[in-house]
C-alpha cells in the first residue's frame, strides 16, 4: 500500500503479542495454547483451528508458525533478526498515528501496544487507552465488540475522540 496516501491511522487493539505484556493469568493460559493445545490441534488438522475451538478465525499452518514465532518476542517481529529489514519501512511511515487499546484487553494492553508502535520512529504518535466500564460500555476485550461499538453508538464522534489532529501536531519522544 502506498503509506503516502493515508492522511492518518487510528489502529485498535494492536499488540506485540507477547505473553510477557499479559496479566499472569492470561500469560498462562496462552502459554499452554501454544505449547500444548496448539501444537497438537495444528499436527492433526494441519492448520490453526480457531474457530475450531471457539476463539477467532482459524490460520493456514505457516501463518499460525510465523505468529506463535514473532509472539515470543516483546516487540513481536521487529525483534526477529530475519526479518530486520522491516524496521526501515515502519521508521518510514510519518502519517500520524493514535493507537488505542482497551484496558480490559487481555491480549494487548498499553504496555504491548506501545511495544509495537515503537516501530513507527518518524510518525507523530498519540496512544489511547479506552476504559470501557468508565464510558458505560459493555467490554471491548481484545477488538472484540469495538466495530459495533462505534457504528451503533457513534463512541467516535461521543465518547471515544480520534484526535487525529493532535497526534499530527504531537512530537515524537
Amino acid at each position: 500500500p502506498n503509506r503516502d496516501a493515508i492522511s492518518a491511522v487510528y489502529p485498535f487493539g494492536t499488540g506485540a503479542g507477547w505473553h510477557g505484556w499479559m496479566p499472569a493469568g492470561e500469560r498462562r493460559k496462552v502459554q499452554v495454547m501454544w505449547n500444548l493445545v496448539l501444537p497438537l490441534i495444528v499436527a492433526i488438522k494441519g492448520y490453526q483451528a480457531w474457530n475450531w475451538l471457539g476463539l477467532g478465525e482459524d490460520l493456514p499452518k505457516g501463518v499460525y508458525r510465523d505468529w506463535k514465532h514473532w509472539c515470543r518476542y516483546p516487540r513481536y517481529f521487529f525483534e526477529d533478526p530475519k526479518m530486520a529489514w522491516l524496521n526501515e519501512h515502519f521508521a518510514a511511515v510519518r502519517t500520524p498515528i493514535v493507537g488505542a487499546v482497551s484496558l480490559d484487553d487481555l491480549w494487548a494492553g498499553p504496555e504491548s501496544r506501545d511495544a509495537f508502535m515503537s516501530a513507527f520512529t518518524n510518525a507523530a504518535y498519540q496512544p489511547r487507552n479506552i476504559d470501557p466500564k468508565a464510558l458505560g460500555l459493555k467490554p471491548l476485550g481484545h477488538e472484540g465488540d469495538i466495530v459495533p461499538a462505534i457504528l451503533d453508538e457513534g463512541l467516535i464522534d461521543e465518547r471515544i475522540p480520534m484526535d487525529l489532529d493532535r497526534a499530527a501536531e504531537t512530537p515524537r519522544d
